[in-house]
C-alpha cells in the first residue's frame, strides 16, 4: 500500500537523461509573430515524440513522464527557442505493474528522435 507523503525506505535510483528539442534558426521570426501556437507545437511534438519511442522495446518500452523548461535565448542573448526535456531513469511498463529502468546506453538515439515524425494534429 502506498502511503502519500511516506519516504520509500528503499528508493529506486537511477540516472536522468535530458533531451533537447530546438527550432531551425530559420523559423525564429515566424516563431517570435506566432508565439503561442509555437510554442503549443514545440511541447506537444517534444511530448509526443518522447512518448511514443519510449513506449518502444528498442529503447524502453514503457510509460514516460517528463519534465520540460523552455529556454528562449542563447548564452550571447540571441533567440533560440528551445525545450531542454528531463527524463526519469525509468518508468512503469505499460501494464503499471512493473519497473523499467534504463540502460546504460543512451535514453533514445538522437539520430532517431531527430528523424521522428509525430507531430501531433491540430485543427
Amino acid at each position: 500500500m502506498v502511503i502519500p507523503g511516506a519516504i520509500p525506505t528503499n528508493p529506486i535510483t537511477t540516472r536522468t537523461p535530458q533531451v533537447v528539442f530546438t527550432v531551425p534558426h530559420e523559423l525564429n521570426s515566424f516563431f517570435i509573430c506566432n508565439l503561442d501556437v509555437m510554442l503549443s507545437i514545440l511541447f506537444k511534438t517534444a511530448s509526443e515524440t518522447l512518448r511514443v519511442l519510449a513506449l518502444d522495446k528498442k529503447y524502453l518500452g514503457a510509460n514516460i513522464g517528463t519534465t520540460m523548461i523552455l529556454h528562449t535565448w542563447e548564452q550571447n542573448l540571441s533567440f533560440h527557442p528551445h525545450a531542454h526535456c528531463i527524463v526519469p531513469g525509468g518508468e512503469l511498463s505499460p501494464s503499471g505493474l512493473t519497473f523499467v529502468k534504463l540502460g546504460k546506453k543512451f535514453f533514445i538515439p538522437v539520430k532517431v528522435i531527430s528523424n521522428r515524425n509525430c507531430l501531433p494534429d491540430y485543427p
